[in-house]
């Protein structure tokens, strides 16, 4: 996108209370750490309470919990290095191309500041407490042998991880269990059914 042609920031939020509505304005730097937070305690909760068949809050009291968190947020935080990295050669290799175009300084992105795994394992934590009774939409899936979110979350982790060179071991074990545990489930419901049910697809 251009942010020369974005809105002033805070524009909305004054729109929004001028409708009497409330909102916080964020700048694409903590809107960018929200995004990654969120995804973290997607990558998290939503496989291991699928697998597990149990409420978010029980997670945190499972002892595999705490080690497999933060073997996943170590990843993401990692990817999410090498991903900034990568975006920052990219505007390098721009402003190499066309130096005579003298590209102003506001042009080029500053670095996000570095997403630690302690924080993203903290957000995972907040969120699992927050929701402690609440099951997962993966759990539900599972359960129901539907077919799950896991590869636009773990799965693109993995697939993102690859590209970079960043190892993801972590969440290709949980994006692996979370599809061969649906189609084990599948199976149990056809034969529930006297084998005349059809097949969920997995993405």
């Amino acid at each position: 996108g251009n942010d020369d042609c974005a809105p002033p920031h805070g524009f909305f939020a004054e729109a929004f209370d001028r409708a009497g509505l409330s909102a916080v304005p964020l700048a694409p730097a903590a809107m960018e750490d929200r995004l990654w937070k969120k995804l973290a305690a997607n990558a998290v909760l939503n496989p291991l309470t699928a697998l597990w068949q149990c409420s978010n809050g029980a997670v945190l009291d499972d002892p595999r919990g705490g080690p497999t968190m933060t073997r996943v947020c170590a990843e993401l935080a990692a990817l999410r290095a090498a991903l900034d990295e990568e975006q920052q050669q990219h505007h390098r290799r721009r402003r190499r191309r066309r130096p005579q175009e003298g590209v102003p300084p506001t042009a080029v992105r500053s670095p996000s500041p570095p997403v630690t795994t302690e924080d993203l394992v903290d957000a995972v934590v907040e969120c699992a407490t927050e929701n402690a009774r609440n099951f997962s939409s993966m759990y539900a899936d599972l359960r129901h042998g539907r077919r799950t979110e896991i590869d636009a979350l773990n799965g693109w982790v993995v697939q993102v991880g690859a590209r970079l060179g960043v190892p993801t071991p972590e969440n290709a074990r949980l994006a692996t269990a979370v599809r061969d545990a649906l189609l084990v489930r599948q199976q149990a419901i056809m034969t529930s059914a006297g084998g005349d049910a059809a097949p969920v697809t997995a993405e």
